[in-house]
């Protein structure tokens, strides 16, 4: 959005939530892939509980702010906010025993937040207005939340 003759600000934001339940889409090479003498593992086999949970959400918010100075200058200014949220209880495969038949599974429960900042700013400028390369030093802090 045009927040004047020469400036120009976007706002971004996201939010995604999903959630996931009972299926672990994770079957053993031999039967699916090598052959098994006990017959074939069919690929959407579950192997997981129908207990099993994915829960995992993402919030994105930001900001890109560009001011010309003139044709050849300008100054762009951009923020992003970031913070994941993830956690699951799961059954996971593990190795086919040697009999073919048994597969080993074991079952665990992780949790994970993370959160960033990344603020950005740059002169954008030609000295030479006839050449296509730009001169941009800028600044850039990356944060990492707690």
């Amino acid at each position: 959005m045009a927040i004047g003759e020469r400036t120009n600000l976007t706002l971004e934001g996201d939010y995604i939530y999903t959630r996931d339940s009972g299926f672990t889409p994770f079957v053993p090479v031999v039967g699916s892939v090598l052959s098994n003498p006990n017959g074939k593992i069919p690929r959407h086999r579950n192997v997981g509980e129908p207990s099993d949970e994915i829960n995992a959400s993402l919030t994105r918010l930001g900001y890109q702010l560009e001011h010309k100075f003139s044709d050849n200058w300008s100054l762009r200014n951009a923020f992003l906010y970031n913070f994941r949220d993830y956690s699951d209880q799961r059954t996971l495969p593990g190795a086919l025993q040697a009999d073919n038949r048994t597969l080993n599974r074991s079952y665990r429960e992780f949790d994970f937040e993370s959160t960033s900042y990344n603020l950005s700013t740059n002169v954008v400028g030609n000295f030479f207005p006839w050449q296509r390369w730009r001169y941009s030093p800028g600044i850039k802090i990356i944060g990492k939340g707690e």
